[in-house]
């Protein structure tokens, strides 16, 4: 699945851009909905992607521990104003410092939904003109 979705998320890229993916782990048996984790991760590397300058880098971590999965999207684009932060996730709602980038305000609330269903959770560091990095953990397995 990660191949894959390195390989489609790299048509997005911008010229110069780098997707950079990284796992510490071979093949296992996740437990959790495969297509929803691949939206999640297909949504937060685009958005990576659209915020970010041609010539800067996305990567792409994830990490096993124990029971659970802890993936990172960090990006070097224009990051998230101080005072936008607390609603990122709403319904419609986009960075003040964004207008000029084509967006629905939508993309990280699907995100949070999606999390909910698998019971993950999602958690971001942003400074404005840095970058972005959103973490999410995720159990290996969970019940419906």
């Amino acid at each position: 699945m990660l191949s894959d979705l390195k390989n489609e998320a790299e048509g997005l890229l911008k010229k110069g851009q780098q997707l950079i993916c990284d796992h510490d782990f071979g093949d296992i048996d996740m437990k959790s909905d495969k297509n929803i984790l691949r939206n999640i991760l297909y949504n937060l590397i685009s958005n990576a992607v659209k915020y970010s300058d041609e010539g800067k880098k996305i990567i792409c971590r994830i990490r096993l521990e124990e029971e659970i999965f802890l993936i990172q999207i960090t990006d070097e684009g224009v990051g998230i104003p101080p005072e936008d932060q607390k609603h990122i996730g709403s319904r419609f709602f986009r960075a003040s410092n964004v207008v000029n980038v084509p967006g629905t305000g939508l993309g990280l609330n699907i995100v949070l939904s999606y999390l909910h269903a698998l019971k993950g959770n999602l958690e971001f560091e942003s400074q404005q003109g840095v970058g972005t990095t959103f973490t999410i953990t995720l159990p290996l397995s969970y019940e419906k």
